[in-house]
Parts: C-alpha cells; sequence; structure tokens
C-alpha cells in the first residue's frame, strides 16, 4: 500500500541519515525527506479521517459520519496506532528543526543522529499495528466489496473541545523532549574524553529551551486535562490522583526540577555537570513510563486505553533509554577529576529544589507503580489512594516553596537567612493551629488508625493552614522580581505567582468543598439540609441530536396516505411526517404525525419521540379509536414501528437548575447527561464567581425523581487563573530570555 511505503520509505531514509550523521557527514536532503514522508503520511492519515475513509480499520474504529469535523480530527490520535504515528511525525520535526538550524558542529549533528533513531524507534511502533490497516487487513472474512455504512464512532468523553486538544498538548510535549534528552545521551558520551567545555556553549542553549517548550506543553495537557474532568464528567473534582492522569504528571515533576538544575549549569558548566544531564535523560524516560501507563491496560485506570500491542516494546525503549542514561551518567562520574566547582549559597539553594523534585517525582511514582508491581507478583489487587499521596508529599512541598521563596528573594545573605527563618517558623507554628478536621491536609480517618505508625498521626494532622506563610514568601519575593526591567525575571516572577494560586486554589478548594445530594421534582424548591441553599429544577428537557444526512425509505407523505388508504382492510402502510407532540403511556409512545394538513397518530414503542422530530412510521391503521383515561379520541391511529427520516446521533436530556440562599438566586444553569451509541456523558452545570463555583450534578431522571448532587467549590477559579499566569510566565521566558531568546531558524 501507498500509505504504508511512505512509513517504510521514511524509515530507511531515517537509517541512512543516521549513519551519516553519527560519521560527521552532512545529510540535510536526507533528513528532509525522512521528515517529508512522514508528515504526508501523517496528513495522509488526517485525510482519511476528513472524507470519512471506512475503509481504514483504524477510521472505521475511531469516527463516524455524523461527527464535526473538529472532532473527526481529534479522532486521529483516538487511539494507539494514530498517536504513535504523531509522535514520530513531532519527533522527526524536531530532527527536521536541528537539521535547518545551519549550525553543524559535531555535537549537534550526533544529538540529531539520536532524535532520528528514537523517531525511528517510533516508526517501528507505528508499522507493527499501521493505521492503514485497511478493514479487510483487519477482518479476512470480510468481502472486498463491502463497504460499512458507518463507522464506529468516537469514545463519547472525548467529544468535548478541551479534551480534544489534551491530547496533542501532552504528545507535543512528550515529542519535545527528544531532543534534550538526545542532547543528553551526547554531552555525556562525548565528555567522557573531557571535552564538556567546548559543548557547553551548544548543548545549555539548546536543551533550555526545548525543555522549556516540553514543560510548556505538559503544563498545558494536564491542566486542560483537569479543566474537562472538573467539566465533563462530573466528579466535582479536576485532579483524582488517578494513575494515568499522575503519569503525566511525573515526567513534569522531575522536568521541573531539571530546569532548576540548567538555570545554574547554564551559569557555569561545572555545576551540576553531571546531574542535568542525567535527570534530563531520566525525564524522557518518565515520559515512556506514562505512554507504558496509559497503553498497556495494566495499570488500574479510569483514564486508560486499554491494552495495545506496544507494551512491551515500549519497556524494552524505557530500559535501554534509562540503561544508556545511568550508565554514562556513572561513567561521566567516575572519570571527573577535580569535582564540582565550590558550592555558593544559590547552588546550595537550587541543589535542595531539584532535590526535593526528585523526591516528590519518587512518590508519585512509587503511588502508581506500587499497586501494579503488587498486583503482579501477588495476582491481588491493592488500591493506593488520594491519602497517600496527599501525605507523603505534603512535607517536601512545604519545604519546596519556603526554598522558591528563598531562591526568588533578592535582599542581602543575612537579610535572607533571617526572612527564611521567619516564614519557616510561622509554617511550623501554623501546621499545629488546627480550628477543625476540616483544616487537616488529608482526611484523617484515612490515615490515623491504629495500625498505622505515628508519622501518619503526626502527618496527617499537619494543618492547611501551614500553606499560608510559604505562599506570602513566594508571592513577595516574586512581586520584587516584576519590578525588574529583565523580561526574563518578570516572566520567572509571573510563573511562581502562577504556582501560588494554584496552590491555594487547589488546596483550599478541596478541604472545603461541600457536597449536597436530593432528589426533586420539575417547579418544587427543595432546601439542601444544613445550609442556607435550595435547588429548584425549572424544566427538564429531553431531546435527540440528528446527523444533517437524510435516511432515503421509501414512504407516503400523509396527502399521499389518505389518497390510498382503505378503510377496513388489514394493510401495511410506511408514511412520513413531522412529531406534533409525543407523550409516554407506559411502554407506548403516543405521536401525533403532522404533514400537508393531514394528522396521523401513531402508537409505538420507541418513546425517544419529540416534537419536530422527522419519522416514518410502518404499520396497520385503526379508525375510531379512543382513550377514555386520556379523553382522546382518534379518527386514524397507525400500530407499528418508528425509523427517524435522519439518524439519532445522541439522546439529551438537560435540567435547568437554580440554586438559591435564602429567597435570593445565586446559581442558574443548565446540567446534561448526553448519551451516545457508546456510552453517556454527564455535562455539570457550573455557575462561576470569584470566590466560589455552584457546581450541579444531574445524573437524569428516573422514577424516583430528579436526583441532583449540589457542590460548592470555593477559591476553585484561583486554580485556573493561576495555570493562565503560570503558562504565560514561561511563555514569556521563552521568547525574551536575554541569554537564549527565541528559538531560531
Amino acid at each position: 500500500m501507498l500509505d504504508d511505503t511512505l512509513l517504510y520509505s521514511s524509515l530507511g531514509l531515517g537509517l541512512v541519515s543516521v549513519y551519516y550523521l553519527f560519521r560527521g557527514r552532512d545529510a540535510r536532503n536526507i533528513t528532509r525527506a525522512y521528515a517529508a514522508l512522514l508528515m504526508m503520511a501523517f496528513i495522509l492519515l488526517v485525510y482519511y479521517f476528513v472524507t470519512t475513509n471506512l475503509t481504514i480499520n483504524y477510521v472505521w474504529s475511531y469516527t463516524s459520519k455524523d461527527l464535526p469535523l473538529f472532532y473527526k480530527l481529534s479522532g486521529v490520535l483516538g487511539g494507539q496506532q494514530g498517536t504513535l504515528l504523531f509522535w514520530a511525525m513531532l519527533i522527526a520535526i524536531g530532527a527536521l528543526w536541528m537539521n535547518e538550524r545551519g549550525v553543524r558542529e559535531g555535537f549537534e549533528k550526533m544529538t540529531q543522529g539520536v532524535v532520528i533513531l528514537v523517531g525511528l524507534y517510533f516508526i517501528v511502533l507505528t508499522l507493527l499495528d499501521s493505521p492503514f490497516k485497511t478493514i479487510y487487513d483487519a477482518n479476512p472474512d470480510i468481502p472486498r466489496d463491502f463497504i460499512p455504512t458507518d463507522g464506529n464512532g468516537l469514545n463519547p468523553l472525548l467529544i468535548d473541545p478541551w479534551m480534544a486538544v489534551h491530547p496533542p498538548f501532552i504528545f507535543l510535549g512528550y515529542a519535545a523532549l527528544t531532543v534534550p534528552f538526545a542532547a543528553a545521551l551526547v554531552y555525556l558520551f562525548r565528555s567522557l574524553n573531557g571535552s564538556s567545555k567546548e559543548m557547553h556553549r551548544s548543548w545549555v542553549p539548546l536543551v533550555v529551551q526545548w525543555s522549556r517548550v516540553s514543560w510548556l506543553f505538559l503544563t498545558l495537557g494536564i491542566a486542560v486535562g483537569g479543566f474537562w474532568s472538573y467539566k465533563v464528567l462530573g466528579w466535582g473534582g479536576f485532579w483524582a490522583w488517578d494513575p494515568v492522569e499522575t503519569s503525566s504528571l511525573i515526567p513534569w515533576l522531575l522536568l521541573t526540577g531539571t530546569l532548576h538544575a540548567l538555570t545554574e549549569h547554564g551559569r557555569n558548566r561545572k555545576r551540576y555537570d553531571i546531574m542535568t544531564p542525567v535527570l534530563l535523560g531520566l525525564s524522557f524516560v518518565l515520559v515512556l513510563y506514562a505512554t507504558l501507563v496509559t497503553r498497556s491496560g495494566f495499570f488500574e485506570s479510569i483514564h486508560a486505553f486499554g491494552s495495545g500491542t506496544v507494551g512491551t516494546y515500549l519497556v524494552v525503549l524505557l530500559f535501554l533509554c534509562a540503561s544508556a542514561t545511568i550508565s554514562l551518567g556513572i561513567l561521566k562520574y567516575l572519570r571527573t577529576e577535580g569535582g564540582e566547582e565550590k558550592w555558593r549559597r544559590r547552588t546550595v539553594i537550587f541543589y535542595g529544589a531539584v532535590m526535593l523534585f526528585v523526591v516528590l517525582t519518587f512518590i508519585s511514582f512509587w503511588g502508581v507503580t506500587f499497586p501494579a508491581l503488587y498486583k503482579l507478583f501477588t495476582g491481588n489487587k491493592v488500591s493506593v489512594g488520594i491519602s497517600f499521596f496527599n501525605l507523603w508529599s505534603y512535607p517536601f512541598f512545604i519545604l519546596l516553596m519556603l526554598l522558591a521563596g528563598l531562591g526568588l528573594s533578592h535582599n542581602t545573605s543575612k537579610s535572607k537567612l533571617r526572612e527564611f527563618g521567619g516564614y519557616l517558623a510561622a509554617t511550623v507554628v501554623l501546621a499545629f493551629v488546627n480550628p477543625s478536621d476540616i483544616w487537616n491536609i488529608v482526611d484523617y480517618s484515612a490515615v490515623v488508625t491504629p495500625d498505622k505508625p505515628f508519622l501518619y498521626t503526626f502527618l496527617g494532622s499537619a494543618s492547611s493552614l501551614s500553606f499560608i506563610p510559604p505562599s506570602i514568601y513566594i508571592l513577595s519575593s516574586s512581586f520584587r522580581r516584576l519590578q525588574r526591567r529583565n523580561p526574563r525575571e518578570v516572566g520567572v516572577g509571573v510563573i511562581h505567582i502562577g504556582i501560588v494560586l494554584i496552590i491555594l486554589g487547589a488546596v483550599f478548594s478541596t478541604l472545603f468543598s461541600q457536597e449536597y445530594s436530593l432528589r426533586a421534582r420539575v417547579g418544587d424548591t427543595y432546601p439542601v439540609e444544613g445550609t442556607p441553599y435550595s435547588l429548584q429544577v425549572v424544566d427538564i428537557r429531553q431531546y435527540l441530536n440528528f446527523s444533517e444526512e437524510t435516511l432515503d425509505v421509501p414512504s407516503l407523505t400523509l396527502g399521499e396516505f389518505y389518497q390510498v388508504y382503505e378503510p377496513g382492510k388489514n394493510k401495511t402502510y410506511v408514511v412520513r411526517g413531522v412529531a406534533e407532540e409525543a407523550f409516554s403511556l407506559g411502554h407506548v409512545a403516543l405521536v401525533r404525525l403532522t404533514g400537508e394538513g393531514k394528522e396521523l397518530w401513531v402508537a409505538t414503542d420507541n418513546l425517544n419521540v419529540f416534537p419536530g422530530t422527522e419519522i416514518v412510521a410502518r404499520g396497520y391503521v385503526l379508525e375510531g379509536f379512543s382513550l377514555p383515561s386520556i379523553n382522546l379520541t382518534m379518527e386514524h391511529i397507525l400500530f407499528g414501528q418508528v425509523r427517524f427520516l435522519k439518524k439519532p446521533i445522541s439522546y439529551t436530556q438537560e435540567a435547568e437548575i437554580v440554586v438559591l440562599s435564602g429567597d435570593k438566586k445565586v446559581a442558574h444553569g443548565v446540567a446534561k447527561v448526553v448519551e451516545y451509541p457508546r456510552g453517556d456523558v454527564k455535562r455539570v452545570m457550573i455557575d462561576r464567581g470569584i470566590f466560589r463555583d455552584y457546581y450541579v450534578i444531574f445524573t437524569g431522571v428516573d422514577e424516583q425523581g430528579i436526583p441532583l448532587t449540589l457542590k460548592i467549590m470555593p477559591l476553585v477559579n484561583y486554580l485556573w487563573l493561576g495555570i493562565i499566569l503560570f503558562v504565560l510566565g514561561v511563555i514569556g521566558v521563552i521568547l525574551y530570555d536575554p541569554r537564549y531568546g527565541v528559538i531560531k531558524w
């Protein structure tokens, strides 16, 4: 096939390019061709999705004709095959960027070669289960002239604008880290011969900017995923320490620490000369680990994509990358003479911060990995709850915040230490100031049990008030930075202000959220017990959403029906019209069909017929039928089956809800349950405010009434504001750092 030929040709050209680059020879045109073929392959896959080519098995699996163009495009990354091709293409673009820079030192050529080598591995993974495989290859028993009428459709949870952009952001972050990983390996390898001094000028600007770009997209991916989780799924939470979402945080944490090490290493090549490239290499290893968590099907997660075909091959790549990074780091350490430059106080602060990031990374890594290992070796399942992550991360995170305030401060040395001591003392004191159990950093009852050691009791009883002093410390130090004219300093200040808002929003919205459940009826007001709030369901609306495509069903208009209708004969008729009104009587729906000035009542078992729906009814007709119980007499009624003239793509129940505080309306909105053929999605009602969100979950009408859950989420919007500031700060640092500047072609 032409499709796979593009991949095989790119693979061959990539191998030739790697050969030339490792020999120090020019491979520009070969690299251009390698990258161009991969981009053509991905664009071709996108084209198949846009045109809904249902003879391609991957297209059939992740799209359907009725999906809007935007979600057809997101279907490209809906499964394993498409994401692997996308990842391979992004790596090729990174290699192409290095190819076009114009500076062709041995270090850069070798780095480019390693980048392409990693990309080739992903091409091989793509070819193992090609996204271009036809339905006939996947199912040999299917006749070659068979074409499906429609595709399998997209996972309903992915039919959301935020989730559509989440995978591209994540994979952009993953792929961007390939260049720093390759540069780290080459730096470690070539510096074994004592040439790190010459490489420092090339290696630092390259890895700093690419690491920042990766950091930016990983941040966006995690943030968008959290917002989607908060808005769509109806859990009332933006973060649940689920294995898949935590696995994306793990490389972000280590990369954040690595960027701090890079800051000092960039100033002096002898600082963190081994630690920096090793951490960069391990950050990429953790990216592979995150992919393994998502794709292997072995980790227990509601976000997992299920078992894929590449789990073993990802383990192999992960092992190779980790082994190469650690081995080269050990060899460099053994051959280093003279040790590191004498550390200054600033260097010690950064070292402490980096080590704390490493510890936090390990806590998250172990919390995800331990249950999987336990299941592997014992065959039994064990879960690591939210309290584990919060409890063990807390002391290291608080110390990290204090070090951040110290590192950002521009006071004199003595005053800096006094200031740090004051904030440290205030943090310790407030950790013991606990107005009530709700102020505990974790659910106290979940961690303090007779079988738990004293450390659990001690940490579990810590007060969330302890976050206030380090937050003030970071804010005061950051605002001092904003007064400087250096754009990079301003960007760093904005990043840390964003971090404080993220912390405060996340901590206090989680600890002080309130949740209440009740059942309601339309029109009545229901007080929420123990609160000043009450809920009112203004209206319940139900409707079907249809595709634009009209079905071609041979049928009679109502005018034609009455022309050919023969009373008294048991004859089947097929009639089309518009449902003017519809209501249910137990397991039967009555529909008044209208058209051309005529009407016909239809009795059917299809209860999802709503006014305004175009339908076709097939059955036999009776005359003079009456229902005394509802005082309804029908001149003609058709008993039979109903089909829609347009394909139904989803069924929606929505509740219009008002939240009252006393007699005052404080929130108003709509919560929905949307049922698709592949499952349902709950879209919550959120009425946002400066100090709190009113958040209502509606799970659909049942026989007992309308089940509703009201959540009051304080300060949660400071979290989203913090993320915006954080992202803006990172962009500012990338674009306006006077030492490195914008990434230039």
